[in-house]
């Protein structure tokens, strides 16, 4: 997931050959979904447990639900 700032551009393939340089093959994205913005708790973080239920069945996320 990608919430990007307001005004930025950018586009999946520009995000995976920015991974490609900086990460292990194994850590780096498969696929990129961009998002209005990232559902946040109290205390700021990210709500993972959302992103995976609203997302991860989309983009085909090791172990999320079907």
């Amino acid at each position: 997931m990608v919430a990007l700032r307001p005004g930025a551009r950018c586009t999946a393939d520009g995000v995976i050959a920015y991974c490609q340089g900086r990460m292990t093959h194994f850590k780096r994205p498969a696929s990129v979904v961009f998002v209005e913005a990232l559902p946040k708790g109290g205390t700021g973080k990210a709500l993972k447990t959302a992103l995976r239920s609203r997302y991860g069945g989309a983009v085909g996320v090791a172990g999320a639900p079907s």
